[in-house]
């Protein structure tokens, strides 16, 4: 597996110019003005939600745990033109299990951790608990939305084979994580070769982990159609 800095020197991530989100997500919804309509996947408690209410009319929340740490500290930020949604969206719709984690389940995933729990030791996994899952394009705003941000653990690739119809969408800023991160998780290569087809160029990253000795990199990959 190639090194962070390999993928980065062969043009596969490209120049890495921001740590966070912010000026990312505000550099490119000004490409299109503002958004009509933003979904956040993964949100947890929340913190993103008042940047993406500044930059869109209407914002769409998923997170599907429900513990009073992170539902009611998300729910706050629920008002006329943000929708928050308990649910995990997936390609599927179900009760399925999902691996919580000790940080908040900042790192709680549908997929099984592997190599995260030696990398982030700091970081526990408990019991799986039955969490409900969606498709993304069982919602009815889906069609008004242009912009999507995930951050749900190697499960990207699930929630984007959960969508049928692109072609009102702009902008996706999507985790990526080394393919054993989690077992069974998807990786860059994979989000590329699922969004460049229908029309979604890669880019940059942004938000970088990298572990030279262990080979594990994470982080956040901007698709975007002009």
């Amino acid at each position: 597996m190639l090194t962070l800095s390999e993928i980065i020197n062969s043009s596969r991530l490209g120049y890495v110019r921001h740590y966070d989100m912010a000026p990312v997500l505000r550099e490119y919804v000004a490409r299109f003005q503002r958004s009509q309509g933003l979904i956040y996947v993964g949100a947890n408690t929340g913190d993103e939600l008042p940047l993406c209410k500044s930059l869109a009319d209407r914002v769409y929340a998923f997170e599907p745990i429900s513990v009073d740490s992170v539902w009611s500290h998300l729910t706050k930020h629920q008002d006329h033109k943000t929708q928050c949604y308990n649910y995990a969206l997936s390609d599927s719709e179900g009760e399925f299990d999902m691996y919580p984690a000790s940080n908040n389940y900042q790192s709680s995933s549908l997929f099984q951790p592997g190599t995260h729990v030696n990398e982030f030791d700091f970081v526990r996994f408990t019991d799986t608990v039955k969490i409900q899952t969606r498709r993304l394009d069982s919602f009815d705003f889906v069609s008004s939305c242009d912009t999507v941000i995930m951050d749900v653990q190697g499960a990207e690739l699930k929630v984007l084979n959960g969508m049928t119809d692109f072609s009102n969408f702009r902008l996706f800023i999507l985790e990526f994580i080394s393919y054993n991160m989690y077992q069974g998780a998807c990786t860059f290569d994979d989000l590329l070769a699922r969004l460049q087809p229908l029309g979604f160029e890669y880019w940059e990253s942004f938000g970088i982990y990298n572990n030279p000795q262990t080979q594990v990199f994470a982080g956040n990959a901007v698709f975007f159609k002009e």
